[in-house]
């Protein structure tokens, strides 16, 4: 049995490994095994290790892409480092404030946006060599703090359309993940920039993938953090020839809040969560929710609704429903239930004059205090939980070993009986 088990977990480490691998690498090697490959050449070093650096071809070690067309031009931003000289040379990361090396370059046209960090490289990039420093560096395969991170811009054939863009779902809480989707013609593994933009147009984020679809864990931009719900669509467009674009739908990212925690303007306890609302509950208790607003008051969130003049528009009055208490808590019979109540007050508009007052008495009539019962959001039972609980879930887990224990020695005594 336990063969098995570690046969399997092989398996599943394996598979993984294989999941995450990507689909184009640059590694270092010697000049025949990277050309027996039929990969290519990008340049060359004198170990694999401690090692200066060239772009001719005196070094037997070199740097190997398993993609791209060969081509080492320095054409645009696809330059991978800085060198002293062409030959025999120390390296300098693209990315240095102020460059010491100006004159010599080590370039691929399948690569473009290299950076030197100390950090991982991002989901978007592959890992090409190592530095030991920002500048008047040695290079290296590995054991150096420095890495190259370079994303890579494979040409897609010319004749790719896309030809719809889609998000894989219409509404998502902020920090989760979401899809961005697209269908094309002729475009298996093109290489695709993915732009996010507001609703209003203004650019938030890009990413490059390849061809169909990419993941995008979702954020709220725009400044502070104000409660509010976003709107966003994305531009998937084809790096390189034909630059093929198509456009989403929008996605609405919401505020990652527990809504279950809020039924009422008061259970807001804050002035900005109060003005956003944005668990939506004014109103919906006790009144007409499209005429109600949460309005905070200096210490409290009260509701507060509206009321115009059906014939005229203009203002009537305003109901403003304030110190809502619960009276009866998720764990009190009837659990389940929750019982809240409220007082109400009733202000007319100063234009209300007295004939207005007298064709609208119903509603400040039905501004008043009262209660109301609703069915509990299945979070906020969850601190019935408590310790007693767990106590007991102990307790049934360890009947349960006990059992299975008795149930097995009974088993392999009848077996040897």
């Amino acid at each position: 049995m336990k063969k098995e088990l570690i046969m399997i977990f092989g398996l599943f480490f394996i598979l993984i490994s294989l999941g995450f691998a990507s689909a184009q690498t640059c590694y270092t090697t010697t000049y025949n095994s990277c050309v027996g490959n039929e990969d290519n050449v990008i340049m060359r070093f004198s170990e694999t290790t401690n090692a200066h650096g060239e772009t001719t071809a005196t070094y037997n070690s070199v740097l190997c892409c398993d993609f791209g067309s060969g081509s080492t031009s320095c054409t645009g931003n696809n330059a991978i480092i800085r060198l002293s000289a062409t030959g025999n040379a120390h390296a300098e990361i693209i990315n240095l404030a102020s460059p010491v090396y100006t004159s010599y370059y080590s370039c691929y046209d399948s690569l473009r946006e290299c950076r030197g960090t100390t950090s991982n490289c991002d989901v978007n990039e592959i890992e090409i060599l190592y530095l030991s420093d920002y500048t008047n560096a040695h290079l290296g395969a590995s054991g150096y703090s420095t890495r190259i991170c370079c994303q890579v811009n494979l040409p897609p054939d010319e004749s790719c359309i896309l030809t719809s863009a889609t998000w894989s779902e219409e509404s998502v809480i902020e920090g989760s993940g979401v899809g961005m989707n697209l269908v094309g013609v002729n475009c298996s593994g093109a290489n695709i920039n993915f732009s996010i933009y507001e609703w209003d147009g203004t650019h938030r984020y890009s990413m490059t993938g390849t061809f169909p679809s990419i993941l995008w864990t979702t954020q709220r931009f725009g400044g502070e953090y104000d409660y509010n719900e976003r709107i966003y669509y994305f531009t998937g467009t084809v790096i390189g020839a034909g630059e093929s674009t198509a456009t989403s739908g929008n996605l609405t990212v919401l505020p990652n809040i527990d809504c279950n925690l809020y039924i009422t303007c008061p259970d807001y306890d804050t002035a900005e969560m109060c003005l956003a609302d944005p668990c939506v509950v004014a109103g919906s208790s006790h009144y007409n929710s499209s005429l109600c607003d949460c309005e905070w008051d200096g210490a409290v969130c009260n509701d507060v609704c509206e009321e115009t003049d059906p014939d005229t528009g203009e203002g009537v009055g305003r109901c403003v429903y304030a110190n809502q208490v619960i009276t009866n808590t998720c764990e009190e019979d009837p659990v389940g239930f929750l019982t809240f109540s409220w007082n109400a007050g009733w202000l007319w508009d100063e234009n209300c004059d007295a004939q207005c007052r007298i064709d609208n008495a119903d509603k400040e009539a039905a501004c008043s205090a009262g209660s109301k019962t609703i069915e509990c959001p299945a979070q906020i039972l969850l601190p019935f939980f408590g310790a007693y609980s767990m106590i007991i879930s102990v307790l049934a887990i360890a009947m349960i070993y006990v059992v299975l224990g008795i149930l097995k020695k009974r088993k392999i005594h009848i077996r040897f009986k």
